[in-house]
């Protein structure tokens, strides 16, 4: 009977089986493990999409600086440098009417100073200053003057450093390629003051005029730097070079109704006939004729990059006694 009862509250030996230290220590071991190894992957998981999303932002900013150009005749958004912008605005306020919530697109989300730039109303996208009227050579501030707009930067993404204050709402790009930074070799670190290259995975976001966003390693740019020249790098517009040849007057074409139908028939730019706005211009409205630096086209424009311009061959046209007539 006393044997039966020790039996019964003997506690069971299996039941209090626990791990060991070493046990737990090789549990532990292994989660650190695994931690380690899924960190990388969520972080990098997560850097792809703040750069898919910076790609994207650019993206439309460059939708929207496209429609602003079509309806300013091609010219580009101002900066804090243009002379005409009385308010003291980003050039990204300028576009804002032609796109959805610009305060959630002006701002990359990698950008380390994107709370200073939010609340100072700027922007991490800034512009080609050769879109500007700030070089003094080399700009081309009209989008139809633009020869190749898949090869002409438009905007870059803003280093870290650079303050957030209105005047680096563009970067100031002529002062990379000169005599003496070419001669030194300090391109590369001018625009590393400038330009975040290396936001992205080693590398940064560019937007060019036709409104693609390329992602550039640091190391191509790195190349570019030692490679170009002051005229002749990536920063500078590839744009349609012209060369006057003759001062003709509007009235004289509105005078001659087979000029009209003939550049009429031939005006190449916005869709715009050429002799119907000769018909809405002043007489005192005078115009450049122009001619292409390949000889193979005359463009008939104005003064300012505003005007409408056409383009003709040149064998259909000619310039005789100051007068734009057809050949033949």
């Amino acid at each position: 009977m006393t044997h039966n009862c020790m039996n019964a509250v003997a506690p069971d030996r299996r039941a209090l089986r626990a791990f060991t230290l070493v046990e737990l220590l090789v549990v532990v071991s292994i989660i650190a493990v695994l931690i380690g190894l899924l960190l990388p992957a969520v972080q990098a998981s997560r850097a792809a999409a703040r750069r898919t999303q910076c790609a994207s932002n650019l993206r439309q900013v460059g939708l929207a600086m496209g429609q602003f150009c079509d309806a300013h005749r091609g010219r580009f958004p101002d900066t804090s440098h243009n002379e005409a912008n009385d308010v003291q605005l980003s050039w990204i306020y300028t576009i804002a009417p032609f796109m959805e919530g610009v305060d959630a697109i002006r701002i990359c989300p990698d950008d380390r100073k994107a709370g200073e730039r939010l609340e100072a109303r700027l922007t991490s996208y800034v512009m080609n200053a050769y879109l500007t009227d700030e070089p003094p050579t080399g700009a081309v501030t009209n989008f139809a003057r633009l020869r190749a707009t898949s090869k002409t930067v438009a905007v870059f993404e803003i280093a870290d450093q650079k303050a957030a204050t209105i005047d680096n709402d563009h970067i100031h790009n002529h002062g990379w390629f000169t005599s003496l930074t070419v001669a030194r070799k300090q391109v590369f670190e001018k625009i590393r003051g400038d330009v975040a290259i290396e936001r992205h995975a080693g590398g940064s976001h560019f937007l060019y005029a036709d409104w693609h966003v390329e992602l550039i390693d640091a190391g191509t740019v790195n190349a570019w730097a030692d490679t170009q020249s002051p005229t002749d790098n990536f920063c500078l517009p590839q744009y349609q070079a012209t060369q006057r040849v003759a001062l003709v007057p509007f009235p004289l074409l509105r005078r001659s109704p087979m000029i009209r139908r003939r550049l009429s028939r031939l005006a190449l730019v916005a869709g715009a006939a050429v002799g119907a706005m000769a018909g809405a211009r002043s007489a005192e409205v005078h115009y450049d004729v122009f001619v292409t630096s390949n000889g193979t086209q005359l463009v008939i424009g104005g003064y300012d990059d505003t005007a409408t311009t056409a383009t003709v061959p040149v064998g259909q046209m000619r310039v005789f006694g100051g007068e734009v007539v057809p050949t033949g």
